[in-house]
């Protein structure tokens, strides 16, 4: 029999499976859903790059979150921004294979991995400077079992 999952790993994994299909949808929905958008918010040359990196900094962010806490650590981090990357990169090809509206971009994908190694950097480091916050007094983390720098 396979595991059962708890209502905590629900609450954990949920979010970012709603997340990533959320991504899904918006990846492959017909360009003139978005028109209305861009029409009343013409914000800046290029400001389909920063949504582009905001939405997988947040897939990234919801798969730290489904992480549990204890293995919060750098090769996580970045494999999770590695592996949203390649799913950023597969939705790119998608829009080109799927669609007939929406088109392939590059920079769309460079976009998706700024976000997504950003966010995991962020991560890492606020997980850091909290694991530090978190040490014995006295026991930095720069410190050995001994109590020597």
């Amino acid at each position: 029999m396979g595991a059962r999952l708890s209502a905590k790993d629900v609450w954990r994994v949920g979010p970012a499976v709603a997340v990533t299909l959320a991504v899904f949808v918006l990846s492959l929905l017909p360009a003139c859903c978005f028109r209305g958008v861009e029409q009343a918010l013409p914000l800046f040359p290029g400001a389909d790059k920063v949504v582009h990196a905001a939405m997988y900094a947040a897939v990234v962010a919801a798969w730290v979150h489904a992480v549990r806490p204890e293995r919060r650590r750098w090769r996580v981090l970045l494999r999770l921004a590695a592996a949203a990357t390649l799913y950023g990169l597969v939705m790119e090809v998608g829009q080109k294979v799927l669609t007939r509206t929406r088109t392939m971009d590059p920079l769309d994908g460079c976009a998706n991995a700024a976000g997504a190694f950003l966010c995991a950097a962020a991560v890492g480091a606020w997980s850091g400077r909290s694991a530090g916050e978190r040490a014995a007094p006295g026991r930095g983390r720069d410190q050995t079992e001994g109590g020597a720098t």
